[in-house]
């Protein structure tokens, strides 16, 4: 049989989707620890409101 020259595996493309998908769960796990602090401090909630805001965000 001939080497066409044609690899066959994972396109470009397959590994690009692969490096975006990591970097954004990376970044979506690093923020959500902050997340508590933003909402009590930024937006100056109450702290009994704070479960119920963190509940609706979170899903």
């Amino acid at each position: 049989m001939r080497n066409t020259g044609k690899k066959k595996g994972i396109t470009r493309n397959v590994v690009l989707t692969g490096f975006t998908s990591f970097f954004t769960d990376v970044s979506s796990e690093m923020i959500y620890p902050l997340l508590q602090a933003f909402v009590s401090m930024i937006m100056a909630s109450k702290k009994a409101l704070l479960g119920p805001i963190l509940g609706i965000i979170e899903g």
